[in-house]
């Protein structure tokens, strides 16, 4: 709704709601988290200031003007990420690159990869990666964006290289 709270800054108060997880982005969250909470049950009947929504890390901080403002970081999101990817690989017997100075490797052209195709089992994790890539975009890290886009784009069949490009990103 639109709202002009005492100091006269108009805005748009806004309730992000996924799944399970509500978020209130207002001058007073409280009362539109209690309206809520009149209506619908809450987890746990739980209302705080969010430290996580949705994988990305929010603080508040204030700026050099004196103003309260959050922040949002995918750090913990990206380690996480890493960290599942590496047990995987461990799992059959291989790491991840430790030397990745660009996202994908300079020369690689994954439109020209003619490495054998991934089966079933090997395409769907190749796709589950590209969306926990995707996310992390949407939550801060769009320094990948090129790349997660150009191997994106072979999501319906996706080879080998590709998923080693795709690792190589988490590397």
């Amino acid at each position: 709704s639109h709202i002009v709270p005492p100091d006269g800054f108009e805005y748009w108060e806004l309730v992000l709601c996924y799944v399970d997880d509500l978020l209130s982005i207002s001058h007073d969250p409280l009362k539109t988290m209690h309206g809520v909470q009149n209506k619908f049950k809450l987890k746990d009947d739980k209302i705080a200031e969010p430290e996580i929504y949705l994988g990305a890390k929010l603080e508040k901080m204030m700026t050099k003007d004196g103003k309260w403002c959050w922040t949002m970081s995918s750090d913990e999101y990206c380690k996480a990420a890493v960290n599942n990817v590496e047990e995987t690989v461990a799992r059959e017997g291989r790491t991840l690159p430790t030397r990745c100075p660009s996202p994908i490797m300079s020369n690689y052209r994954p439109e020209m990869d003619v490495s054998p195709e991934l089966k079933a089992d090997g395409t769907q994790y190749y796709q589950e990666l590209i969306g926990v890539l995707r996310w992390a975009i949407e939550i801060g890290r769009c320094d990948i964006l090129l790349e997660v886009a150009l191997l994106s784009s072979h999501c319906a069949l996706p080879r080998i290289g590709h998923l080693e490009q795709v690792t190589h990103i988490f590397g």
